[in-house]
């Protein structure tokens, strides 16, 4: 029985090949066709002692192939849903990304540029004002260590500071407007 069935088989295999095939391609392409018959004639020789390859064989192997088709075009379907979704996932990452990027650099041009002319205000302190706002601020050293530097009181270097502090926030107010 066994090579019964291989000749059957091949018969089979050799004849009715060619118009799966076909049938095949008209659902799902070219690309697929010959998997889904293949696959089709794979499943009826790992089923050979089940199977009977009599009348009814051609009519089975159509609807194999049918199935088959169906299940390739609803994978695509899947996978092309799961595509599209990561795709406008990954979109939106980047839109998110782009947007903080964005105000992010704004911000720093801007920090940049208030930067830029705060340091230019500082610069056109009173020189003694100047010293004392630039050690306390941006050195961050304490009043009583700025007078002994400036060889001056604490009391002188603290009405030197808020002076210049006052003249800052004069100056920055007039920016706003």
């Amino acid at each position: 029985m066994q090579e019964n069935f291989e000749t059957t088989f091949e018969k089979l295999f050799k004849k009715s090949y060619p118009m799966l095939f076909c049938y095949a391609q008209k659902i799902v392409g070219y690309d697929d066709a010959a998997d889904v018959v293949e696959e089709v004639f794979c499943d009826v020789w790992k089923r050979k002692e089940a199977i009977d390859l009599g009348d009814k064989i051609h009519s089975f192997l159509y609807r194999a192939v049918y199935t088959r088709c169906i299940n390739v075009i609803n994978k695509r379907n899947t996978t092309q849903g799961y595509i599209t979704l990561i795709e406008e996932m990954h979109q939106r990452q980047l839109d998110t990304l782009e947007d903080n990027h964005s105000k992010m650099v704004i911000e720093k041009i801007e920090n940049h540029e208030l930067g830029d002319i705060i340091k230019e205000k500082i610069d056109g302190l009173p020189e003694k004002c100047r010293e004392s706002f630039r050690m306390s601020y941006i050195y961050s050293m304490r009043n009583e260590d700025i007078a002994d530097v400036l060889g001056v009181s604490i009391r002188t270097v603290e009405s030197h500071i808020y002076h210049a502090l006052k003249i800052l926030r004069n100056e920055l107010k007039q920016l706003k407007k």
